[in-house]
């Protein structure tokens, strides 16, 4: 595989941990949650979330979680949760690593994004799983639907990782965190080191298709997950929350993350997007050799 317990040996003296509501202060500042807004725990996800093939049930359940949060934030532009676990990026094909993909993918409603991201393709039906890490079984996959859309490494813009297996997880949840809350091992070689290696190409990949300065991810595991910001020097996580025994602390994050602006959720502001003028006159501009036109034309 493309993603190696090497990028996990690299990685390990640049990751740094805070206590959960620290991390919030200090990387998620904002307003608190509306009580309106606040849920109860799923009980599916309570009765399932320890069930290595309730991987698919566990995601869509996150994007049920957050849809409504998402829907009624007053801030900025709309965002979308769905569930691209299945699907990976096949406008990637040219990367040795194009077979990754996110679990649940946050983007913001913008029309383009939502047409390219839920747009699938016929000959596209990701027989590729990787099944000790991630828990996904073939008769488990469904077709592309609503509830669902396709990886898109130039639209994610925060990503969602869920592990049915402790022993997959490059990060500690279940035992005491007092010593490291790291899980490591010292040969590189083991499902820890190399889901950290894939957890760390997904990154890189937003980085290389996108202008950002720093992202998020979320890292779920049995119940429980970690909030990660990453930047280029390293990582930051928060310590884990049980949104099971009580949803309030990630729904928070969801919150947080709707109310935050572009370059607060790491989205460089020097950048925009090309308007179609632009777009329409780059296309139209004369290359100055037949070897450089048709790049030009795209």
């Amino acid at each position: 595989m493309v993603w190696k317990a090497e990028y996990a040996a690299e990685l390990w003296p640049y990751i740094s941990q805070f206590p959960f509501d620290e991390f919030m202060e200090r990387f998620m500042p904002g307003p608190d949650l509306p009580v309106a807004l606040t849920r109860d725990a799923v009980d599916t996800l309570e009765a399932k979330a320890k069930e290595r093939k309730s991987w698919w049930l566990v995601c869509q359940k996150i994007c049920e979680m957050a849809q409504p949060i998402f829907d009624n934030c007053p801030e900025g532009e709309r965002l979308v949760a769905k569930h691209t676990g299945n699907f990976r990026d096949n406008t990637d094909d040219e990367d040795p690593s194009g077979y990754l993909k996110v679990d649940v993918s946050v983007y913001l409603a913008h029309e383009d994004a939502v047409n390219d991201c839920t747009d699938p393709d016929d000959d596209d039906s990701d027989s590729y799983t990787d099944n000790t890490d991630w828990g996904a079984y073939e008769e488990d996959i469904p077709v592309l639907d609503t509830p669902e859309a396709r990886t898109r490494w130039a639209w994610i813009s925060l990503a969602i990782i869920v592990k049915m297996r402790h022993k997959a997880s490059p990060f500690e949840f279940m035992n005491d965190m007092t010593e490291s809350f790291l899980r490591y091992n010292p040969r590189g070689n083991g499902k820890a080191d190399r889901s950290l290696g894939y957890l760390a190409e997904c990154v890189s990949k937003v980085f290389r298709r996108q202008h950002r300065l720093h992202c998020f991810t979320i890292y779920v595991c049995k119940g429980k997950a970690r909030v990660v910001r990453w930047d280029r020097a390293g990582a930051v996580v928060s310590t884990p929350i049980d949104f099971v025994e009580d949803p309030r602390p990630l729904q928070m994050v969801f919150w947080r993350y709707a109310c935050m602006t572009q370059v607060q959720r790491g989205f460089d502001p020097t950048v925009s997007l090309a308007t179609k003028a632009e777009i329409d006159a780059m296309r139209a501009s004369q290359a100055p050799n037949e070897y450089r036109y048709p790049l030009v034309r795209g």
